[in-house]
């Protein structure tokens, strides 16, 4: 775990540090690297996880994803696309361990 990362998430509080702290797990289970880019926590070069006041991002390279792919996928940038949460109930693990896997760049996904 990097260590920037980490005083990010403990910046947090409430539902948002949850939600955050649920899907840094999802990520750091598929192996990849965990350290700050733009700002926030980033996973591999192709996740990212945005915490903001109405709730939390996690970002997903799509690039060579297909387009039925990127169906549950927020955005229309050509780039990223993101998958909001604003409760920890909303995660569903295995869901979003399908789009973390057709977006690429996870050795356990």
């Amino acid at each position: 775990m990097d260590k920037k990362a980490s005083e990010y998430f403990e910046k947090l509080s409430g539902e948002q540090k949850e939600i955050c702290l649920k899907l840094r797990k999802i990520l750091l289970s598929l192996k990849v690297d965990e350290d700050m880019q733009w700002g926030v926590p980033s996973y591999g070069g192709r996740y990212y996880i945005y915490a903001g006041k109405k709730g939390v991002n996690l970002g997903v390279s799509v690039k060579g994803m297909k387009k039925e792919d990127m169906v549950l996928l927020r955005g229309k940038s050509n780039v990223t696309r993101r998958l909001e949460f604003t409760s920890v109930e909303e995660i569903n693990e295995k869901e979003v361990k399908k789009i973390l896997k057709k977006a690429g760049g996870c050795v356990e996904c």
